[in-house]
């Protein structure tokens, strides 16, 4: 029981600072985006729970760098996440994410 509990409270903290990082993004604070993606992605290598609730975090938090990239112009920054966000879109089989990365992807070659 703790063990489940220790989990949900990793997903909540996650989700907490994933949220902050967006706070950020539509502030136009990138970089405070990034920072809080990373704080992010570092919690979640911590977990040993591969569920599809952190692959959501996970896609959401590629996503989200990946636009954060796009805004500062590191648009070969921008490509490495969009791919590692098609990725997981997949494992998820989510079609949805999956054509939102095409999309992306799509931009980033009319920028290049």
């Amino acid at each position: 029981m703790a063990e489940k509990s220790s989990k949900s409270t990793n997903l909540e903290q996650i989700k907490s600072i994933l949220e902050k990082g967006v706070k950020n993004q539509n502030e136009g604070d990138y970089q405070g985006a990034l920072h809080h993606c990373e704080q992010a992605l570092t919690y979640m290598k911590s977990t040993s729970s591969s569920s599809d609730d952190i692959y959501q975090l996970e896609y959401d938090t590629y996503y989200v760098m990946t636009d954060c990239y796009l805004k500062i112009g590191e648009l070969m920054e921008a490509d490495k996440w969009v791919r590692k966000a098609e990725e997981l879109a997949k494992k998820l089989r989510d079609e949805v994410k999956i054509c939102m990365c095409f999309h992306v992807e799509g931009r980033i070659k009319q920028l290049l």
